[in-house]
């Protein structure tokens, strides 16, 4: 029957039973696992290895999150360690679950801008907060669907709303200060639990995994970032169309850029890191974290020396130095246009 003039229509809304924390955790449990895969299955097909050229990420993909769910993984557990050392509750099963959730949603979904240089110029672009704020309503979306769908209240007001912030302390600003994290840095609010994983996971390998996996993943992100040179590259790779000398020796003074600029966010990071640390408690959980982030130093040394053997170079080395930078990178594969 339709609705006349003026009738508002009526929406039935699922009932929602409550559960015990038992069931809770077991359903819970049964759904992580299962989403877990899924989301990175398609974050696999839209920006990495199903995607097209042009959707293509080099760095945000599957191999990204997988890293970020493996160092939340161990983060949380010397925080664990460290609660108890403490005298304190460590973290429960629930908290860990839903850590994964938000780590593996994430970086789901990618609101990029395109900023068109001189020179044909072609630069990809994140707006601080957009991705992550889509990112955290699509995992929100998710989690009520699944209490709609059972009819049980598996994950709560709360867990919704702490999935959502974890997520949206990933927020990364980059500006004539440094770099910061302003969801991170809020001493009336410090970090929960369910946050440092994924926080400190997420630039995890600057700090935790030393200078080669930093070095891939800067290399990673430069592909991503700079469209025209990427696909200049895939182009001579696939079809043989040789880049004209003065492409690439303007190719090769943003190259430079790029190298000066990575060794000083990884430094700003290092800086915020530690400004990060003064708000967590107790102080065995900082100790923990610290001990964790041991690299820096190696970290910030290696891409000084990268950046030293670089200057020994110049243009004409282009596309020996280019193989370096994308060996060990499967995003090449048919990216030309």
């Amino acid at each position: 029957m339709g609705e006349g003039p003026g009738e508002q229509i009526k929406y039935r809304v699922p009932r929602i039973e409550s559960i015990s924390e038992e069931e809770r955790e077991s359903l819970m449990g049964m759904e992580v696992a299962r989403e877990i895969k899924r989301v990175l299955d398609e974050v696999d097909a839209i920006h990495g290895r199903g995607a097209t050229p042009d959707k293509r990420l080099a760095f945000h993909n599957r191999e990204h999150t997988e890293g970020t769910l493996r160092r939340g993984r161990s983060l949380r557990a010397a925080v664990h360690d460290a609660l108890l050392a403490a005298g304190k509750p460590g973290i429960d099963r629930v908290t860990e679950l839903l850590a994964e959730l938000a780590e593996v949603y994430h970086d789901r979904d990618q609101e990029w801008g395109i900023k068109e240089g001189p020179d044909g110029a072609r630069i990809r672009y994140r707006v601080p907060g957009v991705s992550e704020e889509a990112s955290a309503e699509r995992l929100e979306a998710y989690m009520r669907d699944v209490n709609g769908k059972a009819g049980k209240e598996i994950f709560t007001a709360e867990h919704i709303r702490d999935t959502k912030e974890a997520i949206m302390a990933t927020v990364t600003v980059v500006d004539g200060t440094g770099v910061r994290r302003p969801n991170m840095l809020d001493p009336e609010h410090p970090p929960k639990l369910l946050t440092i994983g994924l926080a400190y996971g997420d630039l995890g390998s600057i700090g935790m995994e030393g200078f080669e996996t930093s070095q891939m993943g800067q290399r990673a992100y430069f592909f991503e970032t700079n469209m025209d040179i990427t696909i200049a590259i895939g182009n001579s790779l696939n079809t043989g169309k040789v880049i004209p000398v003065e492409t690439k020796e303007l190719y090769w003074g943003r190259i430079r850029s790029w190298l000066y600029a990575q060794k000083d966010f990884i430094t700003g990071w290092r800086d915020e890191f530690e400004r990060e640390l003064e708000i967590i408690d107790p102080p065995q959980v900082r100790d923990a974290l610290r001990a964790r982030f041991d690299k820096f130093d190696e970290t910030i040394q290696g891409h000084g020396a990268d950046i030293q053997e670089f200057e020994k170079l110049t243009s004409a080395n282009f596309d020996d130095y280019i193989d370096r930078m994308r060996a060990n990178l499967a995003f090449f594969e048919n990216i030309g246009q």
